[in-house]
């Protein structure tokens, strides 16, 4: 099943995946101080697996927003926190490096995801396309 989605469509699953993104980054390190960065990681990362399963089966557009708003909630929950993390978990002289090579793993995901999508988007599906993004997570 593909859904048929007019431009205003494509741009509002844009926005809530950003939007998620931007209000979880900002708003779950208070969270996390609170209820701890090991478990709203955790959190995330359960939230992510399940958010993608669902995208890629999912039965119409109203799950498709939710699911890409989980989705940006997690991402944002894991991009925010991470860097307390590790900074609380490494000694002085890794926590420098684990911050550049976090920051080069994040670089290297989204231009390899961006290319892959690119190149294999219209052979597999979207559908697919999330499932073999994704398997990383697991």
């Amino acid at each position: 099943m593909q859904l048929e989605l007019s431009k205003t469509a494509e741009n509002f699953l844009g926005i809530s995946f950003y939007g998620s993104l931007a209000v979880s980054t900002l708003a779950f390190g208070l969270v996390a101080n609170k209820w701890g960065t090991r478990r709203m990681l955790l959190i995330s990362q359960y939230t992510s697996i399940v958010s993608i399963v669902v995208c890629a089966i999912l039965p119409d557009y109203i799950t498709l927003i939710l699911s890409r708003l989980a989705i940006g909630l997690s991402v944002g929950i894991n991009y925010g926190i991470m860097h307390t993390y590790l900074g609380e978990n490494l000694s002085a002289e890794h926590t420098t490096v684990a911050h550049v090579l976090s920051a080069i793993g994040w670089t290297v995901s989204c231009t390899w995801a961006s290319l892959f999508g690119f190149l294999v988007l219209d052979l597999i599906g979207w559908r697919w396309f999330i499932v073999c993004a994704s398997l990383p997570l697991f």
